[in-house]
């Protein structure tokens, strides 16, 4: 086997190499934009849902009626809020 013949058949062996890296590497950008699509839509979904509970909690005054039924000590006790704005935040 000659010196030729071999750094021939290793530059073959990297450029194929090479190639099929790039060849998955570009098969792959539209399930990575289609993941971000889905994660962003995912997010708008969930803050609108988040919205959308906090006004119906304020609405029913959730806070009065925990307060009046002896759930609010209960909760705190839980570390959580009663509080409809935390929904906001999100």
């Amino acid at each position: 086997m000659s010196t030729a013949a071999t750094g021939t058949d290793w530059g073959t062996a990297v450029m194929t190499s090479l190639a099929a890296a790039l060849t998955m590497f570009m098969e792959a950008i539209p399930r990575v934009v289609g993941f971000l699509v889905i994660l962003l839509i995912g997010w708008l979904i969930a803050a609108a849902v988040a919205r959308a509970v906090s006004t119906i909690l304020r609405t029913v005054r959730f806070n009065e009626l925990a307060q009046h039924a002896g759930l609010n000590g209960f909760v705190q006790q839980m570390g959580l809020h009663t509080d409809a704005a935390i929904g906001e935040c999100f």
